[in-house]
């Protein structure tokens, strides 16, 4: 925080963690070579991608309401409707 503070550095926390709520943390990714499991890690993808969107819709009212409706939707995608399509 010094640091940037001692080179006027202007960061907006807020938009910076939300961008980097998509990138994949090593520790939850499956490392199961099986075609299921790949399947979920990339499906676990979706969800994390929304809140990412965010930061770029932020000066647009309505695409920013979009985004924020856009995020339950992928999560009912992964949970809801995969469990449905499987049984």
């Amino acid at each position: 925080m010094k640091l940037l503070e001692e080179k006027s550095v202007e960061v907006n926390f807020t938009k910076s963690l939300l961008r980097m709520a998509a990138a994949d943390v090593e520790e939850y990714v499956i490392k199961q070579p099986e075609p299921e499991f790949q399947g979920l890690n990339e499906k676990a993808g979706a969800p994390k991608q929304s809140p990412s969107k965010i930061t770029a819709e932020l000066n647009t009212r309505v695409r920013f309401l979009q985004a924020i409706k856009d995020i339950p939707s992928t999560i009912k995608e992964l949970f809801v409707s995969n469990v449905f399509k499987k049984y």
